[in-house]
């Protein structure tokens, strides 16, 4: 059985970059003669600036310009290039691992009810909770109210919930298991249940909440569990 309310309040190998510089050919390259550089980019043609200025014309006729094939022993022009090696930045650090979802179960009925919740709620992606001693006391309170009218087969729900956590978020959950043997303490049997159930995995899984408060009241034969939730 399971109940819940919400109050909103006025609220970027090696790298390397290569320069090219051609040196610029007195007189203009030979014709026939294919350059041994390759074909520069269209930005650094735009940077170039090759041959030479023609003379100034004194109105004679300019005998044309005989121009001697190089010979296979002509160097080629010469081409100097500069490096600069960039540095690689380091390799980010390994993401660390996602911490593993707490275990439920614990050393009494209280802490296993407790790490049941976290648990749950871990492997469903939400935020953890934490006991809340304050709540605790709420929760108990309401336990042994249970108990003392021997509410297993017609459980209620505490009244002062609004006004206890009325400024935000809250909820209870309420569950009684009757057993001829004696108190009840496996709580992985307990969420089973409530997670199995509509109206009591909401509260479970809202990701509103933050805290929680447990109490439990057991007679010998009948051991009722409260849970009450806020933000």
């Amino acid at each position: 059985m399971g109940w819940k309310r919400a109050l909103v309040l006025a609220g970027a190998g090696l790298v390397c970059v290569v320069v090219l510089v051609i040196t610029a050919l007195q007189g203009g390259q030979a014709p026939g003669r294919r350059s041994s550089v390759a074909a520069p980019t269209s930005r650094v043609a735009a940077e170039q600036h090759t041959g030479s200025t023609a003379p100034p014309s004194t109105g004679a006729p300019r005998p044309a310009d005989t121009v001697t094939p190089p010979s296979s022993t002509t160097p080629p022009p010469a081409v100097e290039v500069a490096g600069v090696e960039v540095t690689r930045p380091p390799d980010p650090p390994p993401a660390p691992e996602a911490a593993a979802c707490p275990s439920a179960g614990g050393e009494s009925t209280v802490e296993a009810l407790l790490n049941g919740h976290r648990s749950v709620r871990c492997e469903n992606g939400l935020g953890d909770v934490a006991l809340d001693p304050a709540m605790s006391e709420h929760a108990q309170f309401h336990a042994e109210r249970l108990l003392a009218a021997g509410a297993c087969a017609s459980l209620f729900h505490s009244s002062e919930l609004p006004e206890w956590y009325g400024a935000g978020y809250w909820g209870e959950n309420a569950g009684c298991v009757a057993w001829s043997h004696g108190c009840w303490s496996d709580t992985d049997y307990l969420m089973n249940g409530w997670m199995n159930s509509d109206e009591h995995r909401p509260n479970i899984l809202n990701p509103e909440f933050h805290w929680i408060g447990i109490g439990i009241a057991c007679d010998g034969q009948h051991t009722y569990f409260v849970v009450q939730f806020r933000s």
